[in-house]
């Protein structure tokens, strides 16, 4: 293999780890329960999950991209701060 095919190969590994399960993301990210992601993902059009890519469906499996997450909980509190002078 060559070395440019092992940093892709790496890439790639690098950027699967950044997925969970409802079950796993919870238990890597305590803040949010499994009911409350499972809530978010219901009303994902409505609370813009879809539109940052959060969710990934494969069959009947719904994995979580955590930086996509992320980026959507700095966006969506950007809109809620309220600036008082």
């Amino acid at each position: 293999m060559t070395t440019n095919t092992l940093q892709t190969i790496e890439t790639q590994n690098n950027v699967l780890e950044n997925y969970y399960t409802v079950r796993t993301f919870s238990e890597k990210f305590p803040f949010v329960s499994q009911s409350s992601l499972r809530f978010l993902i219901f009303n994902a059009d409505e609370n813009r999950l879809n539109e940052f890519k959060v969710i990934k469906r494969i069959g009947k499996k719904i994995l979580l991209d955590s930086v996509a997450f992320d980026a959507w909980l700095k966006g969506t509190n950007q809109e809620n701060i309220v600036q008082f002078n």
